[in-house]
C-alpha cells in the first residue's frame, strides 16, 4: 500500500501535471492526498481522472487563491467513504490487508478564525 501526500500550490500549470504523471507512474500509489489545488473541486477531480481513470475521487473547492483538497484512491485496494468536514475531508473504511477500520484526515486549516474551525472539527462527531 503506497500513500502519497502532495502540496501542489495550484493545478493550473501543465509542468505540474506532467511532473505528477511521472511521479505517479514511478510510485504507483494506492491513495493520494492533495492539498492546495487552488481549484474548484470538480475541475480537480476531472484532471486527476485523466491520470487514474476508474479510480475514486473526491474534492472540496479552494477558497479564492488558497486551499482546495483532493483525495484519489484505487477502489481495488481501498474501500473508503468520504465525509466533508470544515475545510477538510475524512475517509473512513478499509485498506487492503488491514482488518481494522481506518480514518484518514486531510485538512486545510484557515488563516483566520482558527478557534471556531477547531471547535467545529472536534464537534462534528466523525473523529
Amino acid at each position: 500500500m503506497i500513500l502519497s501526500t502532495i502540496n501542489l500550490r495550484g493545478l493550473g500549470g501543465s509542468p505540474k501535471f506532467s511532473a505528477l504523471r511521472r511521479l505517479f507512474l514511478l510510485l504507483h500509489p494506492d491513495l493520494v492526498l492533495v492539498q492546495e489545488t487552488m481549484s474548484e473541486g470538480h475541475k480537480a477531480c476531472q484532471l486527476f481522472l485523466k491520470l487514474f481513470p476508474g479510480w475514486e475521487v473526491y474534492a472540496i473547492d479552494a477558497s479564492g487563491r488558497s486551499g482546495g483538497l483532493l483525495y484519489i484512491w484505487n477502489p481495488l485496494t481501498c474501500d473508503l467513504v468520504p465525509f466533508i468536514m470544515p475545510s477538510s475531508i475524512v475517509l473512513v473504511g478499509h485498506l487492503k490487508g488491514i482488518d481494522e477500520e481506518v480514518k484518514i484526515l486531510n485538512l486545510y486549516g484557515p488563516y483566520r478564525d482558527r478557534m471556531s474551525f477547531w471547535d467545529r472539527l472536534v464537534g462534528c462527531g466523525i473523529l
